[in-house]
């Protein structure tokens, strides 16, 4: 059977991210350009305003350091990937490509939230990978508002095209695989933000039937992808989860992201999020491939501040989406459209996260009292429970509430007394929030 468990990647820290890329004295040496310009070119050599001047002028000035006579067999291509900053150099340390600095713009620094060094180099550079030599320009110039800016384009052999391709690609590829075993879900329109990989599906508080079903669901998309393209439609799928507000959904989000080789991302849903945040988000989960996209609240979110419309070719319109799972949540189910509920291009399965039954109820008090309480008295606070249609997040903060009323009396663990006085304080908290008042309860990734 084919494992998607993630246990197995190095799991880089965001401090360890930045440490590879720091700007290191061996790394400045490199910035070190080859020609004294007094000697070898003047300053009023290198054009300031116009880029196709400014890019013949590269190509005439360094092709000698290519071995090129002839500039007619050099190729100039603008929009390339490749940035000369601390993650290409880690690149090419790693890689045994070699970069000398033919002439130095100027380098821009800034300190990282770990306090090492984050950098981007301007001027133009000869890099070196086996056969393959080409170079590298990052230069100032007045763009057409008159305003300055970099242009990055690079100079290749017209021969050693497909070749300079290839090695692009292959920094691609190291990038977006380091970028996945650095654990930080990417939020469109918000900071990101790290997570870890500790939830297990054993932890997850479901019944059984409907946890395999989203296991299976999640698993059979990533060993499905050669299926997908046997029969050439896009590798894509979509879940809905709906239900109350703390009855696990996000927790199922959270132990997918765990157990799975995923780089998720999300958008920040607030009144600032627009078809222009979703397409974002759309489009950076599908460079991730496979990518998980994930939406929360997408009752609330659509009609508001993102149209329908935009959403459903988004799914399954003019996107391809392929290698994306999108997991989308919803509080309340007759809010959506049946353009969304009952599409199965769109969400191919909707699955209702229920509230605990006296079951789950019971064994979830169990996780958190443990010895604390008797046998007897779980079974009676479970019913009562699901009589006042507890989720799991008002049984957690019934077990948090009762620890703060046992340590306000001084003791060092909840009784019974102790609970039912939680139990009380959070039916009234209930009755607020029916009168009008905000809930405290809201489900929140990491949280619930």
């Amino acid at each position: 059977m084919t494992t998607f468990k993630a246990d197995f990647y190095s799991d880089l820290t965001e401090e360890e991210v930045e440490k590879q890329e720091h700007l290191s004295e061996d790394r400045l040496k490199i910035f070190q350009p080859k020609y004294k310009w007094d000697r070898k070119l003047t300053a009023g050599e290198r054009p300031r305003e116009d880029l196709v001047d400014l890019m013949h002028w590269v190509k005439n000035t360094f092709a000698k350091d290519l071995r090129i006579k002839d500039t007619e067999l050099l190729g100039c291509y603008i929009h390339n990937k490749i940035v000369i900053d601390g993650s290409f150099m880690e690149f090419c340390e790693q890689h045994n490509v070699q970069i000398s600095c033919l002439y130095r713009d100027s380098i821009a620094s800034w300190k990282s939230d770990h306090d090492f060094e984050h950098f981007m180099a301007q001027g133009v550079f000869k890099i070196k990978y086996g056969p393959l030599t080409f170079l590298h320009a990052a230069l100032f110039h007045k763009g057409n508002q008159n305003e300055d800016e970099v242009s990055f384009f690079v100079v290749v052999p017209q021969k050693h095209f497909q070749r300079y391709v290839d090695f692009r690609n292959k920094f691609d590829k190291w990038l977006t695989e380091r970028d996945r075993d650095h654990l930080e879900i990417h939020v469109v329109g918000g900071d990101g933000y790290p997570y870890t990989r500790e939830l297990k599906w054993e932890d997850l508080f479901l019944p059984s039937d409907l946890k395999k079903d989203i296991r299976n669901s999640v698993e059979g998309f990533l060993s499905a992808k050669k299926i997908y393209e046997t029969a050439k439609v896009p590798w894509k799928r979509g879940i809905l989860l709906w239900g109350n507000v703390g009855c696990g959904k996000t927790t199922a989000i959270r132990t997918i992201i765990s157990n799975y080789d995923f780089k998720p991302v999300t958008v920040h849903t607030s009144t600032q999020t627009t078809d222009d945040t979703i397409t974002e988000a759309f489009d950076y989960a599908q460079e991730q491939e496979p990518g998980l996209l994930y939406i929360e609240d997408l009752d609330t979110l659509l009609g508001s501040t993102v149209s329908l419309s935009h959403f459903l070719n988004l799914m399954d319109g003019v996107h391809s989406n392929n290698g994306i799972l999108v997991i989308a949540t919803a509080n309340d189910l007759s809010k959506l459209k049946e353009s969304i509920t009952d599409r199965p291009s769109r969400f191919d399965r909707k699955w209702e996260i229920p509230l605990p039954n006296e079951e789950m109820s019971i064994k979830y008090l169990k996780r958190w009292f443990g010895n604390t309480i008797r046998r007897r008295d779980y079974a009676e606070i479970a019913k009562e429970g699901v009589s006042h249609n507890f989720s799991y997040a008002y049984l957690k903060e019934l077990y948090l509430t009762s620890v703060f009323n046992s340590i306000h009396a001084g003791r060092n663990k909840p009784t019974l007394t102790d609970i039912k006085k939680a139990k009380d304080q959070l039916l009234a908290d209930k009755e607020k929030a029916k009168d009008g008042f905000v809930s405290a309860h809201h489900e929140h990734i990491g949280l619930e």
